[in-house]
């Protein structure tokens, strides 16, 4: 084997060794991806509950079915012209029973005001 074959046979082996580290590297990154992704599903099934509660800042049924009644019955009196003035929220501002009532409120008033008949001035 002469000099220059020995060289050669150096580079390629060199150039394996180098690939092999690179596919080497590849693989376990590959494996560590699933590994982690097999943890976190592992994780995410565990702490699913299999009926779902209630959520933290829901109302219950009778409670809502309350807030839309008062919140119906102030855009009627607003409609028919008793109250001159927009009635003031009785709920506490970012809570889910204030927003109910506004909701409530305005498309009640928008229901009734469609309703009435047009005056003419």
């Amino acid at each position: 084997m002469t000099s220059d074959q020995a060289v050669l046979w150096l580079v390629a082996c060199v150039a394996m060794l180098a690939l092999a580290g690179y596919l080497w590297n590849l693989a376990s990154e590959a494996a560590g991806r699933r590994a982690r992704r097999r943890r976190f599903h592992r994780e995410l099934a565990a702490h699913r509950p299999s009926q779902p509660g209630t959520l933290s800042g829901s109302m219950s049924r009778d409670r809502v079915a309350t807030v839309r009644r008062e919140a119906e019955n102030a855009a009627r009196l607003a409609a028919l012209g008793i109250v001159s003035a927009e009635p003031r929220n009785p709920y506490r501002q970012g809570t889910p029973e204030f927003v109910l009532w506004i909701a409530t409120y305005h498309l009640t008033l928008a229901e009734l005001r469609e309703d009435l008949p047009v005056s003419q001035p």
